[in-house]
Parts: C-alpha cells; sequence; structure tokens
C-alpha cells in the first residue's frame, strides 16, 4: 500500500473517532428535495462506512423492470429485507417506502427518521429539478409548467409524500383517505420527524433523541431560472395537486407541537 494511501486511511480513521457515533440501527426516509441528500450525508458521519447502505433507486428501476414487478412492490420488500439485517449499528438511508406492517415489525429494532416540506414548494422544487437538471434521478420533464400541472405525473407529484409513507401503488395519482390514514400511522412509529422550515427544531430533535449534533450541508439544488414567476392562479392549482401531501404534512406539524 502507497505511504500516502495509508496516511489518508489513518487520518479518516482517526477523524471518525473524534466525532460522536450513533449506536443504534437507524433509517433515514428520504422524501425527494426535503434536503435528504444533505441530511444523509451529516447523519452517515456518525456511522463507521462499514455500517451505511444506500437505497439505490436506478437499481431499484433495473430490478423491477427486470423481473417484471410494480417499483413499490420491490421497494417495500427490499426495505423489509434491509431492515431485517441484524447488525447492531447500521445506517440506511434513502427514497425507501414504508408501510403499516414494516413499521409494525421493525420501528422497535430501528429509529426512523424523515424530513417533511412544504408541499406547494416541494412540488414546484421536484418540478424545477426535472424540468432544468441535466443528470435527473427522477426523470426528466419536458413540459413547461403550464402544460405539465395537468398531467398524471403533476398529480402523483402532489401525493409523493402519501405514496412512500403508506406503501401504496398511486399509479395515477389518485389517493383516498384510507392511503391519507395508512401515512399518518407510519408517522406515527418515527423517532423524528423534521419540517425543513424549521431545521433548528429538526436538530434539537435529533440530538435528544439520539445523542449527535448534526453538521448540515446543502446539496442538490434545484436549478430553476432566476426570471421563473408563478403567479397566484398557478399556485392555486398546484396547492390543489398538493392536497393529499397537505394533509399527511398538516399532521406532522400537530404531532410535532404535541411531542
Amino acid at each position: 500500500m502507497e505511504v500516502k494511501t495509508l496516511m489518508s486511511r489513518v487520518r479518516w480513521h482517526a477523524s471518525k473517532r473524534s466525532v460522536p457515533q450513533i449506536r443504534s440501527r437507524l433509517l433515514f426516509v428520504h422524501i425527494p428535495k426535503c434536503a435528504g441528500s444533505a441530511l444523509t450525508e451529516a447523519i452517515a458521519r456518525h456511522f463507521w462506512s462499514g455500517r451505511t447502505t444506500w437505497f439505490d433507486v436506478h437499481a431499484l428501476a433495473r430490478g423491477s423492470a427486470l423481473m417484471g414487478r410494480p417499483p413499490n412492490e420491490m421497494n417495500l420488500a427490499l426495505t423489509a429485507y434491509f431492515l431485517s439485517m441484524r447488525q447492531r449499528r447500521h445506517f440506511l438511508s434513502g427514497h425507501v417506502n414504508l408501510s403499516e406492517e414494516i413499521c409494525d415489525a421493525f420501528a422497535s429494532e430501528w429509529s426512523f427518521v424523515t424530513m417533511l416540506r412544504n408541499p406547494t414548494s416541494r412540488w414546484l422544487s421536484h418540478y424545477f429539478y426535472d424540468r432544468f437538471k441535466t443528470h435527473s434521478g427522477f426523470g426528466q420533464i419536458a413540459e413547461d409548467l403550464e402544460q405539465f400541472v395537468e398531467t398524471e405525473k403533476a398529480k402523483r407529484l402532489g401525493s409523493l409524500m402519501v405514496a412512500q409513507l403508506s406503501g401504496r401503488r398511486l399509479s395515477d395519482g389518485s389517493v383516498g383517505d384510507a392511503e391519507i390514514r395508512s401515512a399518518r400511522r407510519v408517522l406515527d412509529h418515527f423517532r423524528v420527524v423534521g419540517i425543513l422550515e424549521d431545521l433548528d427544531d429538526f436538530a434539537q430533535r435529533f440530538h435528544k433523541s439520539l445523542g449527535v449534533r448534526l453538521e448540515v450541508r446543502q446539496k442538490n439544488r434545484s436549478p430553476a431560472p432566476a426570471n421563473q414567476m408563478i403567479n397566484e392562479r398557478m399556485l392555486a392549482r398546484i396547492s390543489q395537486l398538493c392536497e393529499p401531501d397537505q394533509q399527511v404534512y398538516d399532521y406532522a406539524l400537530h404531532r410535532r407541537s404535541i411531542v
């Protein structure tokens, strides 16, 4: 081994020893465009590299196509698989789907953490990211905003939190009371639920619950054009699309006020 490589590893291990380690199994549910990449990086600093697993959505898409299974079913199956691992300390992060059954089985063994965001703001950030980013992991959007709000994908983006937290397949974006109730019940299993609009509160709750202070650095900002104007009519239309996620977000705000 080269001396430079050896010294680099020595410095890395020394830096890890100086960082407080999280001594539990932690699942971070990354809701797209809710600062998940930055939070994943911040949390990962408190785990040894051999105790971290990243949920790869590109591999999931390829695997589900190969197996001829819906992506949400593959997602749930893989989530259950990873949560079944017996390592005493581990960090799993990514765009995982949950369900009430998975939470009932694993919430006592893992600390569940997530970050939510005002649904209309999240929707807009997601749109601009997919519309203008050269290499988006969520599928490029070709339509301008006026056209896009009338598509099925626009509807799905407004219920993305519900779909991810309930584990239900919402192929056309249609959401009923059952899916919203399921997403709310899943949130009840979480140890820390953050709100992006109040990062300081999240940091305090995380420190109180898991014993470490996070240092968060912003990543993956949406490349929205500076001259992009959203009028009141368009905002109202987007808010209407986001009504399912808004109900889950409002529940999280209420839950935060009493926990």
